[in-house]
């Protein structure tokens, strides 16, 4: 008479040998003992068979083996809810940075020292370009790319800046309506609703911090490897705020940097002079990066902490810099002077111009502004 066949607990029948004894019966799955001096039972033990029992999955190697943390902090995307309406991301790895938060390496730490790269040379991943595409990118990567002077208008970001123009012109109008009303109220004395004025304050907040939220995303994405949008962030204040204030901090310090520097030459000239707006927004368009990058690293509004490291870093690929401020510069210079004419010819069309112009203008600087995040990585 045959022996019966044994079940293991992982799901697997094992059939012992005639004439050998239980203790050698070993599951061929999951490498478990069956019979005497094991948790299993016998083989004499009769079993009811599950048909559909699902088999046990082995862990995979990077759970078994998980390495403690490297030291570093991250540029990571701020946390996007899930609405269960769109399909999940791939993962991507992280940047990490030099000082300790804690996370599991998986890239070239940004700021900080080297990890185990999956390839040589980078680390290739799964970036999303649309429905249907997929590409791998590798970081740092190259920093000048033939297509990144078109990325406003790459599929599917010309989507994503016709729902960013959109916000952009709501947001125009918002601050224009709500500057309009305070003139008035400032000048001839009316009086308003005690709610009129802080509805339109939340009102230009919201907006206001939405495209900004949508400008640091683009810097995430691409710093993290995308070269596409995949998605605008949510209109929800924990998702906007956060990015706000980090833009914020950054322009508020540039504009104090700039204002103590030219503070000496208020002798010569008046600080509404064309040359003093001049030097201002010189030196505000070369340290705002420079901050911007600072507070996103550190996750605060405030760049501190770690400002003299990323001055070292980017002194070590200052060419990437001065590129990608030859590169944003012409587009910067052609925003403004549109602007301008559109204002010089009537002040509706300045309003709802700039909208799609502000929204080329904040996706173009932040991908550029991402791909020079990308190379600091490879800075030691």
């Amino acid at each position: 008479m045959s022996a019966r066949p044994i079940q293991c607990c992982c799901g697997q029948l094992v059939s012992p040998v005639a004439g050998s004894p239980v203790s050698e019966i070993r599951c061929s799955a999951c490498g478990s003992l069956l019979g005497p001096g094991s948790d299993q039972p016998s083989a004499h033990t009769e079993i009811p068979v599950k048909p559909h029992h699902r088999q046990a999955r082995p862990k995979p190697p990077n759970e078994t083996n998980a390495k403690p943390a490297a030291v570093g902090y991250t540029i990571v995307p701020e946390p996007v809810a899930d609405t269960g309406k769109r399909s999940p991301k791939p993962t991507r790895p992280e940047i990490t940075s030099w000082t300790s938060r804690g996370r599991q390496p998986t890239a070239k730490s940004m700021w900080g020292s080297q990890v185990p790269r999956a390839r040589h040379g980078g680390v290739e991943e799964t970036v999303s370009l649309g429905p249907d595409h997929r590409c791998a990118v590798e970081l740092p990567g190259t920093f000048f790319k033939w297509s990144a002077l078109f990325y406003p208008v790459l599929h599917p970001n010309w989507i994503r800046l016709i729902g960013l123009s959109f916000m952009s012109t709501l947001a125009f109008l918002m601050v224009a309506g709500a500057a309009f009303v305070f003139s008035v109220i400032m000048r001839f004395g009316a009086f308003v609703s005690l709610f009129a004025v802080p509805t339109m304050a939340m009102g230009c907040l919201a907006l206001v911090s939405y495209v900004v939220g949508c400008f640091v995303t683009v810097i995430e994405e691409t710093a993290n490897g995308d070269d596409r949008l995949d998605r605008l962030i949510d209109l929800s204040w924990w998702e906007t705020l956060p990015r706000f204030l980090a833009t914020a901090g950054a322009a508020g310090v540039a504009v104090g940097l700039a204002v103590a520097a030219t503070y000496p030459l208020r002798r010569w000239f008046v600080w509404n002079d064309f040359e003093m707006i001049l030097i201002h927004r010189v030196i505000i368009f070369q340290a705002f990066p420079i901050l911007l990058i600072t507070n996103l690293v550190d996750g605060s509004w405030l760049p501190i902490r770690s400002l003299l490291e990323t001055v070292r870093r980017l002194s070590r690929c200052i060419g990437y810099f001065v590129a990608f401020l030859l590169i944003t510069a012409p587009f910067s210079i052609a925003t403004d002077l549109a602007l301008a004419q559109l204002y010089q010819w009537n002040l509706a069309a300045a309003l709802f111009g700039a909208g799609p112009l502000g929204a080329a203008w904040l996706m173009f600087y932040g991908h550029w502004l991402g791909r020079l995040s990308r190379q600091l990585t490879a800075a030691e």
